[in-house]
């Protein structure tokens, strides 16, 4: 499945990384849930890959917990 967003917040992008990546992403401030997020198709990316992608764009920071990406605003 082609993940592609125009404008959808970051709450519904973590949802399909869950469904389509198996990632578990953890926002510890939930306003970064309310980020809005617009890119082209996010195809065939490594997990790591995507995290930089959304920190990158976003200015957040990420640490990995076993399974489960924490992302902090810097």
């Amino acid at each position: 499945r082609s993940l592609v967003y125009n404008g959808e917040t970051l709450e519904v992008v973590f949802r399909d990384l869950k469904q389509v990546y198996n990632m578990e992403i953890i926002a510890d401030d939930p306003a970064i849930l309310n980020e809005t997020w617009t890119t082209s198709p996010i195809d065939n990316k490594s997990q790591e890959t995507i995290i930089r992608l959304i920190c990158a764009t976003f200015n957040l920071s990420y640490s990995k917990d076993g399974d489960i990406y924490h992302l902090v605003k810097k």
